[in-house]
């Protein structure tokens, strides 16, 4: 029987092509917005799955990032679905040629982190789809909840629900919080879906841009400045939109898996 470390080193060795990972996409052109998928359908989010990798890391997607899209692959077949891995190249040329607004804003976001999240949202917001990290493991799927909610403009789902007093305790402790307290739900942003153009996604873009303008020290800083809170405040806002569906940690957990596997808290990021 091969041994973990030998299994390890052969499914490393094998291209992006043999895990059936989708398009990597190595040229922004119009054509990347993958408006065939989901053809024939004139209502409900495009069967459009976007992922970043090497916004600030030239290697190759790592092995167990493959993997993982290779299992949203299998779930989601390209008959039906298109997946796309965006890169620093594609993401910046899509950014310049459809969201030429943003780029100032994108080019001055002090870390690589906080562009991956003003990234999602504009994809998201330009293209439609849905968005999820390159650590997220695909369980179930989002076939069946998307057609289960085929007049969503939005699906969202809650990342971890705090009790009133951790969330009070937040606000006193993070000093960007001006000691405001979290909302006891706090929303993903590692997944999120939309159809193209819905205005939640142009509220979270546009208090990302008034967050921006805050000094970022900490990790936290992040979270509060572009990352979960961000989406969390404009969602937890709007929660009485018709079109808003925001599924709970048990059902999402049944979807798909975060494995916060990813790099973003290095000194790079």
């Amino acid at each position: 029987m091969m041994s973990l470390r030998a299994r390890a080193a052969q499914l490393r060795s094998l291209p992006d092509f043999a895990w059936g990972i989708g398009r990597v996409a190595s040229a922004y052109t119009p054509a990347i917005a993958p408006e065939g998928a989901g053809a024939g359908e004139t209502r409900g989010i495009p069967r459009v799955i976007h992922t970043v990798f090497g916004l600030w890391e030239s290697r190759r997607i790592p092995w167990h990032g493959r993997l993982i899209l290779g299992g949203w692959r299998r779930r989601h077949p390209p008959r039906e679905w298109t997946i796309v891995c965006w890169n620093r190249v594609t993401a910046e040329a899509f950014i310049q040629r459809e969201s030429p607004e943003h780029w100032a804003l994108y080019q001055a976001l002090p870390r690589n982190v906080q562009r991956a999240d003003l990234l999602r949202y504009l994809l998201l917001y330009r293209l439609g789809g849905f968005y999820v990290d390159l650590d997220v493991r695909c369980g179930a799927g989002i076939d069946r909840v998307r057609r289960e909610h085929a007049g969503a403009g939005v699906l969202a789902c809650v990342e971890t629900t705090l009790t009133p007093q951790q969330a009070r305790r937040i606000g006193s402790q993070e000093p960007i919080r001006n000691g405001r307290a979290e909302y006891t739900e706090r929303i993903a942003n590692f997944f999120l879906g939309a159809v193209a153009g819905h205005p939640l996604l142009g509220a979270i873009i546009a208090l990302l841009a008034q967050r921006s303008a805050l000094d970022v020290h900490t990790d936290y800083d992040v979270l509060y400045t572009t990352g979960p809170d961000v989406v969390t405040e404009v969602i937890q806002r709007a929660r009485e939109t018709s079109d808003l569906v925001v599924l709970d940690e048990s059902e999402a957990g049944r979807l798909f898996q975060h494995l916060t596997f990813g790099s973003w808290r290095s000194a790079s990021a």
